[in-house]
């Protein structure tokens, strides 16, 4: 296999945000990158990554630390990648080569779709600018210097950053995640005294950090029989220092997810599809349980919008005829959704979609693509259950994902055919424009995908169910007898088919790139969907 060296500049700047560049050519257009490239010969990784910011950026920079070096197998090449980090000495960092490009603040990292090697680097990212706050309980019986200096031991080994609060809890509840680190036996009173203030501060689960000293794991043991007796939900972080850190990194991205569910406001243009008799949605649950504002919006609303949009000049063409008259009003539809997105507040929405083919003789499904891209929970046919299964995805891993319904089930090879006439941008390694499958008008999207690791989700209306289960997107398809995008994915437990068979969550299920089933299961529980394992579907329960 050919092998590829190049070097990438992480620029960060003195508000700790990390410049992203967007590919404008090639196999990953579209996809977002680390600026940098091909290490020439004679050249040292330092002297690349500054030549290729200048040639790329127009912009000098200082090389600092080495962060990483990716080993990375794409499918026709093998890449090292040195990935230093830098900082601009002169230059605006002027887009020459690029398509476009972000300051990305650190909860902003998974906003974007990265290159697969890049994701590496951009855990390690995230694992530096983690905003954990460490609270202590000791008993007075033990010595304070000696238990300084074991504190200090254990943190250290976890090689997590950290804020050490000792014993002063009057900001708890304030970070990203919260520990309380239960130094010693003889303290279960001193947090039964403080449990209700605490309990005033927050709504997260309380998280004990337990060493093997000085009886910490059996006072935590006491605390958390007491949390649960009270109807406090918690967990005892306890094992070997790289258990615990991943774990702590695992409840850091919860939290941080469910800080973003709060206040989301998500819009239902016109009401849900007939044919949906199953994937309605309880609009007070989902504000209590999610912080989730879910709003009607009439279609007349969006269609009056419409009326007042000019009709833009569209950047794509096709080989189809009807195709590419349909393009400046599939335009027109993405800037009026756009508007009504803006003038509303929202965060994301679903549209009743195939009302649009009458009112105005074209689809939604280029509009959703875009909107999607732009970081959007765009949703088709008024599914509200699919439309919060996105955004719990979203808040989660920062990345599009895709509404599909199953086209065909293989239960013994547990091979399924996910298929629907919109994917994002973001999604795809290319695409091509056809026509909507159903109706045989308007402009629809077969998405090509790279093959890999991905996860299939969906929530019920009234949260009390999930299902999630992990496979391989093995190809990518485009036969003409279904819906213009075709992904195959092989679950990895071909048994989980028996769900869709058997006790499905309506037909639309939602896809995304890589492997989230456990960071899921972790939201779901934290946001008490189908918080009994019993009511979890798929692998999640094995």
């Amino acid at each position: 296999m050919k092998h590829i060296t190049v070097a990438a500049a992480i620029i960060y700047d003195d508000q700790n945000r990390i410049f992203a560049t967007q590919r404008g050519s090639g196999d990953w257009k579209d996809w977002w990158e680390f600026p940098g490239g091909k290490i020439e010969p004679g050249e040292t990784p330092e002297e690349a990554v500054r030549r290729e910011i200048w040639e790329e950026l127009e912009t000098r920079i200082t090389v600092g630390e080495l962060l990483h070096t990716i080993e990375w197998d794409y499918p026709k090449f093998h890449l090292t990648m040195h990935c230093f980090l830098c900082t601009v000495e002169s230059g605006s960092l002027t887009l020459l080569e690029h398509e476009a490009a972000r300051w990305l603040a650190p909860d902003e990292l998974d906003s974007v779709q990265w290159l697969p090697a890049d994701w590496e680097v951009i855990e390690m990212l995230k694992k530096r600018t983690m905003n954990i706050a460490v609270y202590t309980l000791t008993s007075a019986l033990h010595d304070p210097q000696a238990l300084d200096t074991l504190t200090k031991e254990f943190l250290t080994s976890l090689n997590v950053p950290y804020i050490l609060k000792g014993d002063d809890f009057s900001d708890y509840g304030s970070h990203d995640l919260n520990l309380i680190f239960v130094r010693t036996g003889g303290t279960e009173g001193l947090f039964q005294q403080r449990m209700p203030a605490l309990a005033g501060k927050t709504d997260a689960p309380f998280y004990l950090l337990a060493s093997d000293k000085s009886n910490s794991l059996a006072a935590s043991l006491e605390i958390l029989s007491y949390l649960r007796q009270q109807g406090k939900q918690g967990e005892i972080l306890h094992g070997n220092p790289e258990y615990i850190a991943s774990r702590i990194q695992l409840l850091s991205r919860v939290e941080s997810a469910v800080k973003r569910l709060r206040h989301c406001r998500l819009g239902v243009i016109g009401n849900p599809s007939d044919w949906l008799i199953a994937s309605h949605a309880d609009a007070e649950c989902v504000r209590q349980r999610l912080g989730v504002e879910l709003l009607e919006i009439p279609m007349s609303e969006l269609l009056g919008t419409l009326s007042a949009t000019s009709e833009p000049s569209p950047t794509e063409h096709s080989d189809m005829p009807t195709v590419n008259e349909a393009l400046p009003g599939a335009h027109r539809l993405y800037e009026a959704m756009k508007t009504v997105v803006k003038k509303r507040g929202l965060q994301g929405f679903t549209i009743r979609c195939f009302d649009l083919l009458d009112a105005v003789h074209n689809t939604g499904c280029l509009a959703l693509a875009k909107l999607n891209a732009e970081g959007y929970i765009a949703g088709c046919e008024g599914d509200v259950p699919t439309m919060l299964t996105m955004t719990l995805l979203r808040a989660l891993c920062g990345t599009s994902s895709f509404q599909a319904n199953p086209a065909s089930i293989d239960p013994e090879t547990g091979e399924i055919l996910f298929a629907h006439c919109t994917i994002p941008f973001d999604m795809v390694q290319r695409y091509e424009l056809d026509t909507h499958f159903e109706s045989g008008i308007g402009v629809g999207i077969r998405g090509f995908v790279p093959e890999g690791p991905v996860t299939i989700c969906k929530v019920s209306g009234d949260l009390s169910r999930a299902f999630i289960a992990e496979g391989k997107l093995v190809r990518s398809q485009a036969k003409p007898d279904l819906c213009r995008t075709q992904l195959v994915v092989r679950l990895a437990n071909p048994s989980d088919t028996e769900y869709f068979l058997t006790n499905p969550i309506g037909n639309h299920h939602v896809i995304v790139i890589g492997h989230h089933a456990e960071a899921l299961k972790a939201l779901l529980r934290r946001c008490s969907i189908g918080f009994d394992v019993k009511n979890f579907a798929g692998s999640l329960t094995s």
